[in-house]
This record gives structure tokens, sequence and C-alpha cells, in this order.
């Protein structure tokens, strides 16, 4: 904020209440930091995950989920907009419809451990295919955003191609679970979290270092990943060897507690 010139404005904020419920709450924080509340609200209903492991046909309500939330938000922007209690109720819908993500998990689970011998592998090209539908779909939705110089959300396809999509490649995976993959994979995993949490860091940093340079938009982004990906990676690396802040990145026993660290063993 002091690098852009608008830290006073921070400032504001952070003396102001009303902006730290919107941080615990929402997220609103910093970048996309909205997803660990709502992560917090769809694990509560874990229980509803465990029965699509048993009825694998369940997780196909993450359809039903998504369509209530596409059209519960169109109301709730259309009769809140401008008021403070929107962007509560839009958070709500997100953690009950997302609760539909979870149900597909489940389902994929549950197919998992009814076709250990890789039942699912069939379905490969099918999925392939699906993906390739709703990749189009989202080429489409951004050409129609760069068109425009604005979010185009009344693109449906655009929509399902965005929300889909993640039930779509995890289904995928598990497909794939039963081939044989490099088990670096399953040593690097479990730092995946820790370095989508702690990535924003350097992003800021790199963008204050690349303000004053003449370089291309597209090579800022090269410079960005690169860079935040790296040192982020650092990061994390050193978390997780730290006692006492490995739990914050996933990596580490939780404090006051007599859980032990678990990491994922490559066979899970």
């Amino acid at each position: 904020a002091q690098a852009f010139g608008y830290a006073p404005s921070v400032q504001a904020e952070l003396a102001d209440w009303h902006s730290w419920t919107s941080y615990l709450l929402l997220g609103s924080v910093k970048y996309h930091m909205h997803f660990l509340p709502t992560l917090f609200g769809v694990v509560l209903m874990y229980p509803l995950f465990r029965i699509a492991v048993r009825y694998p046909a369940i997780g196909l309500a993450v359809i039903v989920c998504l369509v209530v939330k596409r059209e519960l938000d169109t109301v709730l922007f259309s009769e809140l907009w401008g008021h403070w209690s929107l962007p509560y109720a839009v958070r709500a819908v997100k953690i009950v419809t997302y609760s539909g993500y979870g149900l597909a998990a489940g389902a994929c689970v549950g197919l998992w451990q009814q076709a250990r011998s890789g039942a699912l592998a069939p379905f490969v090209p099918l999925l392939v295919f699906g993906g390739l539908m709703l990749f189009a779909f989202k080429v489409v939705a951004s050409w129609h955003t760069v068109q425009a110089g604005a979010w185009q959300p009344e693109y449906a396809p655009g929509y399902w191609a965005d929300f889909l999509l993640p039930a779509l490649l995890f289904l995928g995976a598990m497909a794939l679970g039963h081939k044989q993959w490099p088990q670096i994979l399953s040593r690097l995993a479990p730092y995946s979290f820790g370095i989508y949490l702690c990535h924003p860091i350097f992003l800021d940093l790199a963008e204050i270092w690349l303000r004053p340079t003449a370089l291309s938009p597209i090579a800022q982004v090269g410079v960005k990943l690169a860079f935040a990906l790296t040192a982020t990676s650092i990061l994390v690396a050193l978390l997780q060897r730290t006692r006492v802040l490995g739990w914050t990145v996933g990596l580490g026993p939780l404090p006051f507690t007599h859980f032990p660290s678990r990491q994922m063993q490559p066979s899970e």
C-alpha cells in the first residue's frame, strides 16, 4: 500500500472493526484469502460427504448445487446490491452450495473403493472430452471479458466451465489413480496448500520490485510466477521444519494437542 500510494486508506480500514469482521468471516483481507473461511464452512458438512462415499450417485448433486448457486446469486445481487449484508449472504450461499464439491469428492472416493482394479479408467477419454468442451467455453468467456473490459456473468456456458471443471479434474485424477506415478508427486503434494496460502506475500514483493521497470505485461507475469513459486516453496519448506509454525500450512501438529504431524504416504 505504501509503495503504490494508498497507505492512508488501508490504515483507516485497519482502524475499523467492521473491516476486521470482514477479514474473519469473508477473508477479504487479501487476494483469494476468501477461500479459507469458505473452506472452514464446507468442512463442517463432512458428515454429508461420508454419505456420498457409500452412495456415489449422490455426487451428481454437485450440478443441483451449482444451479442453486447461480439462481440465488442472481437474486441476491439484484435485491441487496449496495447493502452491507450482500457479501455475507453471498458467502453463506457459496458455503452451502460448494458442499456439492464435497459430495462429488465423496462419490469419487466411493467409486474408487468399489473399483480398486482400475475400473474407472475407461471413463478417462469421456472425461477428457468433457473437459475440452468446458475449456472451450472458458476460452470464449475469457474472450468476451477481454472484449468488454469487464467480467461477463451473463454468459452461462462460462459459469459452467468455471464450476464444473474442478469436479471433472478430480474425477479424472481418481480414474487414473491406479497407475504407477512418480513417488515425488506424493512427497510434494502435502506442500501444495502452504504454497497456495503463502504465495501472495511474494506476489506483492514482485509487484513492488517490477513497478519501476519497463518490462512488458507478459514478461512481468512470467517473472512473478517464477519468483513467487520458487520463494514460496522455500518458505513453506522452512515452515515445515519449524515446530511452532508448521501447523499453519498443514505440515505440523496443532498447538496444545497430542495429535502427531501426519505426512501423506505414497500409497494414499
